[in-house]
Parts: structure tokens; sequence; C-alpha cells
């Protein structure tokens, strides 16, 4: 649960102190806004995170409900974990309406993983909108700790925003539209950079391969997977692997003089 920083993602965005003429979440929306959050672990667990923030109550605290659906590595259960520093671009995608994401990385045991973590921001449009179209949201020293007896988990943090590093402008991986905001550039379609499928995300793009194929190295085209040499095949005892273009046979072994029929079934 330690590795759930995005559970509290509208909580630094809405306090993040702002530099560079930006302003946080709160100012923005005045405590009233719908975050939808996508987590995507190493090993391809996804969780969707909802929070619907419903503003300042008469103490002056900031109510969320929070809802979670999906899957977390049970590797992740017990293992010594710690979150590094990390960075979100948030981008002004319209009328009321921000994107953002990040790629938070740990350490697991000593090993570092990273997180895919997507945003949706909706606000009431008629509050405007970021000062600049691309904000970016520092989050450093960042702490915490599961208390299973409370069933309670902690963070603590720093948070501040500051402007894109072109001035705020539309970064790479989307165009400045008519009414000034900023729109996703739908690499798939404008170059198909992918060998075989294209997966448009927000800011860019990523390749994925068929059954049997891996990436290769440019992390554009797909090469065969030879399952006979990686050992992850499923062929029984006394039968031989035989790799094919995106999958294998298993074949007989057969005794000196004989060879195995067509379908590999028998020895003739």
């Amino acid at each position: 649960m330690k590795v759930l920083i995005s559970m509290i993602a509208p909580l630094y965005w809405s306090a993040a102190f702002p530099y560079d003429g930006t302003i946080n979440g709160f100012s923005l929306t005045k405590g009233v806004f719908r975050k939808e959050s996508q987590v995507e672990f190493p090993t391809g667990e996804q969780l969707r995170i909802t929070h619907i923030a419903r503003g300042l109550d008469a103490d002056g605290i900031l109510w969320f409900d929070i809802v979670i659906n999906g899957f977390v590595p049970e590797s992740l259960a017990s293992s010594d974990i710690n979150l590094q520093e990390f960075m979100e671009t948030y981008i002004q995608t319209g009328a009321g309406q921000i994107n953002a994401w990040a790629s938070p990385t740990f350490t697991k045991d000593g090993h570092f993983l990273s997180l895919r973590c997507n945003h949706t921001v909706e606000y009431n449009p008629t509050l405007g909108r970021q000062a600049k179209n691309a904000q970016r949201l520092q989050v450093n020293s960042i702490r915490s700790s599961y208390l299973p007896d409370l069933e309670e988990l902690q963070f603590q943090l720093s948070a501040s925003l500051q402007g894109g590093l072109n001035g705020g402008a539309c970064p790479v991986g989307f165009v400045q539209t008519g009414d000034s905001y900023c729109a996703d550039i739908d690499e798939c379609d404008l170059r198909r950079p992918c060998s075989h499928t294209c997966q448009n995300n927000l800011g860019s793009y990523s390749c994925s391969c068929p059954a049997g194929h891996v990436l290769a190295t440019d992390n554009r085209n797909c090469r065969d997977l030879d399952e006979c040499r990686l050992g992850s095949h499923q062929c029984p005892s006394g039968q031989e692997c035989v790799n094919t273009p995106g999958s294998y046979r298993c074949l007989l072994r057969c005794g000196p003089g004989f060879r195995p029929n067509a379908e590999g079934t028998s020895c003739e």
C-alpha cells in the first residue's frame, strides 16, 4: 500500500506551493473537482482511483471521497519500499479540464521500479484556467508508512509548482488549439511508428506486440519470442520443443532410424 501515492495526488496538487506565476489546485478549483487516476505497475496490474473533492467544511477541512478499483501486485505487500522524488506535468486541455501524468519511481528490496500514472481533472469551467498551459508539480522528501494495527496509511512530503520547461507553452506531444488549450497529438495515426500495435498515450505513445513476440530494443519493432530457448514452453518430458514464428511446437523424440510424423504425434 505504501506505493499508492496517487491516492493523495489531489491533496498535494491542491496544496502545492506555487512558483513562477503558477496556480495550485485549490486556488483554481476552490476545492471542488473530480479527479480520475490510473496507475499501472511494472508487472501489468492496474488500479483506477476516483477522487471527488467536495470543498471545505465549516472547520476549513477539505473533504474527499476516494474509490479504488483494481489490483496491486502481491509481491509489494511485504517488501521494503521507498518512494523517490518525482515530477508530474499538468496540461490544460480544455475549459475545466486538466490532464496530468507521472512516472514515480520506488525501490523494492533495493531494486528501482517505476509506475505509470495518468490523471484527468474536471472542475467548474467558469473558475478559469491554469496560469500556464503546462505546469510541473515537483514532489520531494517523501516518507510513507503503514500501521497495520490501525489500518492507517501515512504520507509526508513537500510539493511545489513551476512553469513548464518551455515557458508554460504546450509541451512535446501536444499542439496548441485555436482556443489556446493543448490538444494531444495522436502519434499512432500521424506517424504510424510501431510495427504492430500502437497505443496513443497522453503526450506520447507506446508499442506492443502480439502473443509470441516481444518488443525489440528500439521499442517499436517486434521480434519472435523463442520459447524453446527461454524454457517457457509447455512441452512434456520426452518431446522436443521446436520454435516457430510467434509460437512453438512439441515433437516426439524418436529413436535411431525413426522420425516424427507430420503431426509430431508418433514416430515412423
